[in-house]
């Protein structure tokens, strides 16, 4: 795991990108990242085949200007703020906050590793609210936070060779076959 000194010097070196960066971010052994603009809110009484399906299953909703109410149970996609990239021999860990945890918001419900060579990309969030307070979403509302970690050697491809959500620009529905 990397400490902040060792965050700060992988961004200078490259090693980690972070667009738009800003040092106030880096806490000891992690980087907070913040909610981004668009979320994707699932639509209502749809049946899914996640082997087979062509259908539109988000309404796009954007809070650049207006907050967005999670209600209890309720489950969107989201995206980071920022674009994070990692060099071959960095990944990272995608962690919620615990404030935010005790309200019974989670911002990932698989999708907790950022794997080694993306190029700078947002991560989409899998927000669900498990709790009983409607919570408001707000632009630029610090989410969560990355843990790095650095492998002992390099790895021999990067995830951008064959990820199917590599170089995500926005929040990304599921890519079904």
């Amino acid at each position: 795991m990397l400490t902040d000194n060792e965050i700060q010097d992988a961004i200078t070196k490259g090693d980690i990108k972070i667009e738009p960066f800003d040092s106030n971010q880096i806490k000891p052994g992690n980087y907070k990242v913040k909610l981004g603009h668009k979320l994707l809110i699932p639509k209502k009484g749809l049946r899914v085949n996640p082997f087979n399906n062509s259908q539109v299953l988000y309404d796009e909703y954007d809070i650049s200007d207006k907050s967005y109410i999670l209600k209890p149970k309720e489950f969107i996609l989201a995206q980071t703020f920022e674009k994070i990239g990692l060099s071959k021999d960095i990944a990272a860990i995608l962690d919620g906050r615990s404030t935010l945890a005790r309200l019974g918001l989670s911002i990932h419900q698989s999708a907790q590793l950022i794997v080694a060579g993306e190029k700078p990309q947002i991560i989409t969030l899998e927000i669900y609210n498990a709790g009983e307070f409607e919570i408001e979403l707000i632009n630029n509302w610090q989410v969560g936070k990355l843990i790095f970690y650095r492998f002992s050697r390099e790895n021999t491809s990067r995830f951008d060779d064959f990820g199917k959500y590599s170089g995500q620009e926005e929040t990304t529905a599921p890519i079904l076959p």
